[in-house]
């Protein structure tokens, strides 16, 4: 017959050859017109107006008047009797209004007669109790009249609220609670602009285009049923492609970009019984990107330049435990068509992922239409968080003097510096403090032969006393043994 409250079924309507007729009036529940109205996604004057709330005894005016209209338009003859279905009538509202009360309310000292006329004026029944208190009851169509503050509402209408001078509340003047996440999103934005990037602000939304550039599919996406633009047709998943797509648009008119942002990220739900979709609350996106480079040296500076601010960033934050790997396995090199499939690094601290580092793929850059060659960081924001506030460990500063030593190692062009640094740790025992990575080089003839140079920086120290020259040079001595040991070259 009808999807009630919202809109009348097709075999139930009037056509040119009825000529008997069945009228219904009828009250539905807003709560429940409202979901069904959402659940369908159909919006109808009915329902709007059983959405807001009806008043239910207006059914019986309201029937009679139609018959009367139809009778006195098209000459039909009206049935005797009616057929009332209402099994849980409404309770008929009382209630209170104390005077006293509805005057510290309201900040005036309104007389009692003003009461009585403006409820008289209202047309709502009441009844004195005591010496300065009435019981109201509010008409039925009023259903906005619910607790005594509403009638108080209505008074101070009929009073005139320019009578009543503007004050402004007593309340103590407290200070707002400190914001601990934003401040450290402030902490964060201080360290990537420090690295020398540019906060950006980018759309929500992604594009078929954008998807097709990245080689994306929309399967996994959240479509919006009535976008504004084509630009808006889907709630992006991975932030990072507006922001390379950003990037790719700025090395048209600039030999370099770097930038970076706080972004959401978008999924179905993640069981058909949830019916909210999924919300990455934030990921943090880092972009570089450079004009062609001159030679494979210039195109892993982009990469280091982006893992560097990685590692800023974790400094400040106090997680010392982060880390890169480069194992891929074969499910996610087929869904990372985006990513270089040689050059992208999964960003991990401790066991846990949090993101990855990578070149964007030649083949995408080839659709963006680049000028160059971009590199990209999409890490989770949330885990970042939550592992910053973690417990931290603190050692005391070394009281004795640390000595400093250089060594260069050359090595085949696809070794890790990872792999370098841990023989020279192992090598270098508890009395090595710190090895840090501080020049890549490679000339010419070395790109030519396969090979890089990679600097470290071996800071020993000891917790206990000074360290003598002869303790140092001979632990130096034993890290150029396991360096050349593993058919490795250390530059003299």
């Amino acid at each position: 017959i009808a999807i009630a409250g919202i809109k009348g079924g097709k075999h139930s309507g009037v056509t040119s050859r009825t000529g008997t007729i069945v009228l219904e009036s009828a009250n539905f529940d807003p709560v429940r017109t409202r979901l069904a109205s959402r659940a369908l996604n159909l919006k109808t004057d009915a329902s709007y107006r059983f959405e807001h709330g009806l008043d239910p005894s207006a059914t019986e005016r309201a029937i009679d008047r139609l018959a009367e209209v139809i009778q006195r338009a098209a000459g039909g003859e009206i049935l005797a009797g009616r057929v009332d279905a209402y099994p849980r009538r409404s309770p008929v509202i009382r209630l209170p209004l104390r005077t006293d009360y509805a005057n510290r309310i309201i900040g005036q000292n309104i007389p009692l007669a003003f009461y009585e006329t403006g409820l008289r004026r209202l047309g709502w029944d009441y009844r004195r109790k005591g010496r300065a208190d009435f019981t109201v009851t509010p008409p039925p169509e009023r259903l906005d009249i619910r607790i005594e503050e509403d009638i108080i509402e209505e008074i101070a209408r009929l009073w005139g609220y320019e009578k009543i001078p503007a004050k402004a509340p007593h309340a103590p003047l407290a200070p707002a609670a400190a914001n601990e996440e934003r401040q450290w999103e402030e902490r964060v934005r201080d360290v990537l602009v420090g690295a020398g990037l540019a906060e950006v602000f980018a759309y929500e939304f992604v594009s078929r285009k954008i998807l097709d550039d990245f080689a994306a599919d929309a399967k996994d996406l959240l479509e919006l049923e009535n976008p504004v633009s084509p630009e808006t047709q889907y709630l992006i998943a991975h932030p990072a492609q507006r922001y390379i797509r950003i990037a790719s648009e700025n090395l048209r008119h600039f030999d370099a970009v770097g930038i970076f942002g706080l972004a959401k990220g978008f999924r179905p739900a993640p069981t058909p019984s949830t019916k909210t979709p999924s919300e990455e609350r934030k990921y943090l996106v880092i972009t570089k990107g450079a004009r062609e480079p001159k030679s494979s040296k210039d195109s892993g500076e982009t990469f280091y330049a982006v893992k560097g601010a990685i590692d800023q960033m974790f400094e400040s934050l106090g997680i010392s435990d982060h880390w890169y790997d480069d194992v891929l396995t074969k499910d996610e090199r087929q869904k990372a068509k985006a990513l270089h499939p040689y050059r992208t690094a999964k960003v991990m601290v401790g066991d846990e992922f949090l993101g990855v580092v990578a070149e964007v793929h030649p083949s995408v850059l080839k659709r963006l239409k680049s000028r160059g060659r971009i590199v990209f960081a999409e890490i989770s924001f949330e885990k970042l968080w939550r592992m910053s506030r973690a417990e931290a460990e603190f050692r005391p500063v070394g009281r004795f003097p640390a000595v400093v030593r250089d060594i260069a190692v050359i090595v085949p062009e696809n070794t890790k510096t990872e792999a370098v640094t841990n023989v020279i740790e192992s090598a270098g025992g508890t009395l090595l403090a710190d090895s840090d990575l501080f020049d890549y080089f490679q000339d010419e003839a070395m790109e030519e032969r396969g090979e890089k140079s990679l600097a470290f920086h071996l800071v020993f120290q000891s917790p206990e006393r000074t360290l003598t020259d002869e303790e140092v040079n001979r632990l130096y001595q034993k890290i150029i043994t396991a360096v050349e040991e593993k058919g490795w070259e250390v530059r003299r």
